[in-house]
């Protein structure tokens, strides 16, 4: 999702994302209305927490998600407001590379340029006790500073398209969201 929806988007709780505030009276006393923020939403149903864009930390109490631009649907919340899902506030995640994720968090020492390589980590953590170990694709944010990210999950199934230069492999995956997503090259003459 690179941009606000014309359609329902749904959030639950642990998701991050970015959201155009509307004009609510909490938002207006804030000095936030009609600004792009980082949301986090809460355990606590009905609630998130907004998001400094400077320090990613808590800014202020957590607030009704009611007056952060989301309604409720049958007993979920959506926004139609939503720029970005799963934004994080990093310094060291490095945009551009494929990243193993275990718990939800990034595992900083196993990223590479390569889908690949990402993708055989994974699987053997599946199989060494670490079921919900996944692999995502992270880039800088487009609608908040360089130090915020945003990750999409890529399943460990995804069909690498390969196409040849000379002595290079180039790895291509195509994703809903992310057709043509460049997954590595590989030099086919260092062996």
């Amino acid at each position: 999702m690179h941009g606000k929806s014309n359609e329902k988007v749904y959030v639950k709780p642990g998701d991050t994302v970015v959201v155009q505030l509307g004009w609510s009276q909490h938002a207006c006393d804030m000095g936030l209305a009609d600004r792009l923020m980082p949301v986090r939403i809460l355990d606590r149903d009905g609630y998130g927490q907004l998001l400094s864009i400077a320090s990613g930390l808590g800014f202020g109490l957590p607030n009704p998600l009611g007056w952060l631009s989301f309604h409720q649907d049958a007993g979920r919340w959506y926004s139609h407001d939503i720029y970005e899902r799963c934004i994080v506030y990093s310094a060291l995640v490095i945009p551009g590379r494929f990243y193993v994720y275990v718990g939800g968090e990034p595992r900083l020492d196993l990223s590479s340029l390569r889908f690949e390589e990402v993708r055989d980590v994974a699987r053997s953590m599946q199989g060494s006790g670490f079921p919900d170990a996944e692999v995502r694709f992270v880039e800088r944010s487009r609608f908040l500073p360089s130090w915020w990210t945003t990750s999409t999950t890529v399943p460990l199934d995804s069909t690498v398209r390969e196409e040849f230069t000379g002595s290079f492999r180039f790895a291509f995956i195509d994703l809903p969201n992310r057709p043509g997503l460049f997954a590595g090259r590989q030099d086919l003459q260092e062996g």
